[in-house]
């Protein structure tokens, strides 16, 4: 669960960065394109898997714990990436890695 809120709330708050001006694009993809050319589909898509986050994560820990969990995991997916995506460590191969670490750790644990 707590991973499905992780990915959920980076896909999102990729999909937003993605569509900002300012973002520096370091690799080209389908997925990276169709993102440049549909702004407005993409910030609202952004806003539904924000939404689908926020709410398992209320799911999770109850409502005010869920919301307080929830800012926590924006903040620190939003840190890890302005500082991570200029560097080109957040290619899709690694992004793909990291997660299917991840969802390995929470089955083991």
């Amino acid at each position: 669960m707590i991973s499905s809120i992780l990915m959920t709330c980076f896909i999102g708050f990729s999909l937003y960065y993605f569509t900002s001006e300012r973002a520096t694009v370091t690799y080209q993809s389908v997925t990276i394109d169709w993102i440049g050319q549909h702004h407005e589909e993409s910030r609202i898509l952004s806003t539904v898997f924000l939404t689908a986050s926020a709410l398992l994560s209320m799911f999770q820990w109850g409502l005010l714990g869920g919301l307080f969990s929830f800012c926590v995991i924006l903040m620190t997916v939003g840190s890890l990436t302005f500082l991570l995506q200029p560097l080109q460590v957040l290619s899709p191969v690694t992004l793909m890695l990291i997660g299917v670490f991840i969802i390995l750790l929470e089955v083991i644990i």
